[in-house]
This record gives structure tokens, C-alpha cells and sequence, in this order.
């Protein structure tokens, strides 16, 4: 979860996810078809945006600027799909 590489996909997948919709919730929709090849359910959606409000709270506590929020929210937000177990592994 911690090497560079992860941390580089992850950014990238947060620029398209971002550029691709303007809505959380349908970004995260689009994240899972993405990642995992399925479609989030209500409780998967509904984690998804608690996960990105707190981060955000977080980093606007952190005084970090605004337009950076988004991009960094996201790309945590990625890894947390890209380091599962579902994606990892074929069942």
C-alpha cells in the first residue's frame, strides 16, 4: 500500500475518475466497474463517501489547498480498491 508504485497508479486513476465525472457518487460507481469489474453496492457507495468527507476534512484541517483536496481524497480513496483482496485475486 506504501510503494511508490501503488501510490503513482493510484493518482492516476484518481485523475480519471475525476475528469470522467462530476458527481462522488457516480465516480465511485465508475471506480468499481473500473477496478473490480462490478458494481458498487449501497453500502459500498455509502463507505465511499463517508471515506472521501473525512479525508477532506482531514486534509482542509491540514490547511491543505483546496484544489489539492479533491486530487488527494481520490487517490487515497483509490487505493483503498486497488490494494483489496478482490483485486489482487481471481476467485
Amino acid at each position: 500500500m506504501n510503494d511508490p508504485f501503488v501510490h503513482e497508479q493510484s493518482a492516476g486513476f484518481a485523475r480519471r475518475l475525476l475528469s470522467a465525472r462530476s458527481d462522488d457518487g457516480e465516480r465511485i460507481k465508475l471506480a468499481y466497474r473500473m477496478a473490480l469489474g462490478r458494481e458498487a453496492d449501497d453500502e459500498e457507495l455509502g463507505q465511499g463517501l463517508n471515506f472521501l468527507a473525512g479525508y477532506r476534512r482531514r486534509l482542509a484541517a491540514d490547511d491543505v489547498a483546496a484544489e489539492r483536496q479533491a486530487e488527494l481524497s481520490w487517490a487515497a480513496y483509490a487505493r483503498t480498491l486497488l490494494i483489496r483482496n478482490e483485486f489482487l485475486f481471481v476467485e
